[in-house]
């Protein structure tokens, strides 16, 4: 009776133990699955250089164009949240344009949310701000990794590029749309990776190329100058430990634009054309301020200045600023403060 009754029970949990071994394959591969898709990858066709990330339909969609925004359309990503990882594979010198506003830009799943981009070597991304992203922002930078956050202003809604390995160069550019902030520093940036901001025909934007705490930023080309913007150039912690150099241009040809330039503690800033243009650079208001440490402005192109201010701590005068101008200038007014000095060494 008892070995009857033993059998009938090792006979009915037999099939229980066995659904239960076909079930948790399963359980665990849909969870591996959804893991997996919260970010979805694609390699790009070889023989291209140009990839252009454009919005899609519905709201999240990316689509990737080669050789122009408009050009074969070589995926698209179905999904509208987690990130898009879009790879160059092996090919090298890859300019990726990520032209998907703030808005449309694929949002979160929970862990993770936008587009990021895999250089191979030599490659560049370019973050074209939309008509409504009036705020872009470097939060994080490494030798190999770095996210530049987009806000569209107008529904405060965030939006998120990244890049990987193999990119050397990021672009920030802002719309033409005017009062864009653009901040780049706080985390500082590699050595192994060059910064070019271009504002264009967009007025009273504020760049502001400040290092934080121990950070460095080297490397940086700004042009602007369509009016009434405004460019920082400096370390933003209390005891200037940040180290920061830059190449400004501003498009202005005559005074009363509005345009500005303020150097501050252990910045050196170059004012010289980034482009082919041969013309008079012109700025409203330059200011080198140093409180603790050396801000240096050196003019290495023709350029026409309202105001020159050389300005160092009033109560120790611990600061050293220095203005070297080495092409064909106009300074209308020169101001030198507490040990400012003016080296003016066109022949």
């Amino acid at each position: 009776m008892f070995q009857t009754s033993q059998r009938r029970e090792l006979g009915n949990a037999a099939p229980a133990r066995r659904i239960a071994r076909a079930i948790s394959p399963v359980i665990l591969e849909l969870l591996e699955s959804r893991r997996l898709l919260s970010t979805h990858p694609w390699t790009i066709t070889a023989g291209h250089t140009d990839v252009y990330l454009e919005p899609g339909s519905p709201t999240g969609r990316v689509e990737v164009h080669l050789d122009s925004s408009g050009g074969f359309l070589d995926h698209t990503f179905t999904n509208t949240d987690g990130m898009d990882v879009i790879s160059a594979g092996t090919q090298t010198g890859v300019t990726f344009h990520a032209d998907v506003p703030a808005a449309l830009k694929p949002t979160t799943d929970g862990t993770d949310d936008g587009i990021k981009v895999v250089g191979s070597s030599g490659c560049k991304l370019e973050v074209n701000a939309g008509e409504d992203d009036k705020l872009i922002e470097v939060t994080a930078a490494t030798s190999t990794t770095g996210t530049v956050r987009t806000q569209d202003t107008s529904i405060f809604t965030y939006g998120y590029d990244r890049w990987a390995s193999g990119v050397s160069k990021l672009i920030l550019r802002a719309n033409n749309n005017g009062f864009a902030t653009i901040n780049v520093g706080s985390v500082g940036l590699p050595d192994t990776l060059s910064l070019d901001i271009e504002t264009g025909a967009g007025t009273n934007d504020n760049i502001n190329l400040i290092a934080g705490d121990l950070q460095l930023v080297h490397n940086a080309v700004i042009h602007t100058g369509a009016g009434d913007d405004v460019v920082w150039v400096g370390p933003g912690d209390d005891d200037a430990d940040g180290s920061v150099s830059a190449t400004v241009d501003f498009d202005s040809t005559s005074l009363d634009s509005g345009n500005e330039l303020h150097i501050i503690d252990q910045a050196t800033v170059t004012l010289a054309h980034t482009t082919s243009s041969t013309a008079t650079i012109a700025v409203d208001v330059v200011t080198v301020q140093s409180e603790l440490d050396t801000a240096i402005l050196h003019v290495t192109d023709p350029a026409l200045i309202g105001e020159l201010h050389l300005w160092s701590n009033t109560d120790t005068g611990a600061g050293t600023e220095t203005a070297i101008v080495d092409a064909a200038s106009t300074i209308n007014t020169l101001e030198c403060q507490y040990g400012g000095t003016a080296l003016i060494e066109y022949p």
